[in-house]
């Protein structure tokens, strides 16, 4: 697992990142989950033993597919960022924000870690997105327009999501809707009035800065209970390349690390936007816009992990990215690097 830790005062989701100075490997205490499984709107406590009493721990949260990072609220609070009397630190994790979003599905770990004791608890959340039905749902990817039948005519109709991949590991992007880069997996989209036919019909956008994948769409009646599904999938986002793009260095750590990536080939005196390919494959967009010279030459700073300019805020996103680069003329270039554990490892 990789992770950004945090450590949370004791006002409730209030947090403060910070690196321990001991990275663990593998869970040496105890664990225990309550309960071990359950569905959306679970409230999971996972408490670990063995530690000092009075011990300051941190913790961070590790979603289904393997990512890891620091557990932002509201889905996230350390009862206490210090073990009790007897040596037990808890974890509370909220699968459900009220009416809202639900976590991702799978089986989630929580890990908490002192001075010399690391425990790893998980637990499974079961159920997302209802099942549903007596309705007709018919999307279309191209245009991410969505019709529908069957409805009560004039009743309002809910509209919900889930993400491709289970929120998309994680991964936070600031142009992206509500929920995403949180743990959230199933989102509220919002409501359309059934027509006097009972028939409805919504845009929904999906753009090169949110995940790639398919997203499931799930609607329902709030008067009748009818309710449909049906799914949409991001157009590929392959490109070719006709400039170049150089990561220097193209190995660094996930957090705390700096890559300058430097173009060439672009058009003279032209602006450059950039967007990034996680190992996952989802595409990050928003970086730049940067300015060619007179020879068509661009450089920028790359500080992976701040949380004010980059968006593998989780360190659990190791491995080879891409940065892709394009001017207004069509001119592309894609560098590869790679994103370690080598801060934060455990």
């Amino acid at each position: 697992m990789k992770g950004l830790m945090i450590v949370l005062g004791t006002v409730l989701l209030l947090a403060l990142l910070v690196v321990p100075s001991t990275p663990a490997s593998a869970s040496n205490t105890v664990c225990v989950s309550s309960p071990g499984s359950g569905p959306l709107g679970t409230t999971f406590r996972v408490t670990c033993a063995g530690f000092f009493p009075g011990e300051h721990v941190f913790a961070w949260l590790t979603e289904p597919d393997g990512h890891a990072y620091s557990g932002q609220a509201p889905l996230f609070n350390m009862v206490t960022n210090a073990a009790d009397g007897s040596g037990n630190a808890t974890v509370a994790v909220f699968s459900k924000r009220g009416d809202g979003a639900g976590i991702a599905l799978g089986e989630w770990a929580v890990t908490i870690q002192g001075a010399a004791t690391t425990g790893i608890g998980r637990f499974t959340v079961t159920g997302g997105t209802e099942s549903v039905g007596g309705a007709a749902l018919v999307g279309n990817s191209a245009t991410g327009f969505v019709a529908g039948t069957g409805f009560l005519p004039g009743e309002v109709v809910s509209i919900w999501y889930d993400y491709p991949n289970g929120d998309c590991s994680g991964l936070w992007n600031p142009l992206a809707p509500m929920g995403f880069g949180v743990g959230l997996s199933t989102v509220p989209f919002g409501n359309v009035t059934a027509s006097s036919s009972g028939s409805i019909g919504f845009f929904f956008g999906i753009f090169n800065s949110e995940c790639r994948g398919t997203y499931h769409i799930v609607a329902r009646g709030n008067s009748s209970g009818l309710g449909a599904e049906t799914w949409l999938t991001t157009p590929n986002v392959d490109v070719a390349t006709n400039a170049s793009l150089v990561a220097s260095p193209s190995t660094a750590s996930a957090r705390g690390g700096l890559i300058v990536f430097t173009g060439a080939g672009f058009a003279p005196g032209s602006t450059v936007s950039c967007w990034e390919t996680s190992p996952q494959g989802q595409v990050l967009g928003g970086i730049g816009p940067f300015h060619t010279d007179s020879a068509g030459v661009f450089s920028f700073p790359f500080p992976t992990g701040s949380s004010f300019l980059i968006y593998e805020s989780s360190e659990g996103a190791l491995g080879q990215w891409a940065m892709s680069c394009r001017d207004g003329s069509g001119n592309t270039a894609i560098a590869y690097f790679w994103l370690n554990g080598n801060m934060v490892d455990p």
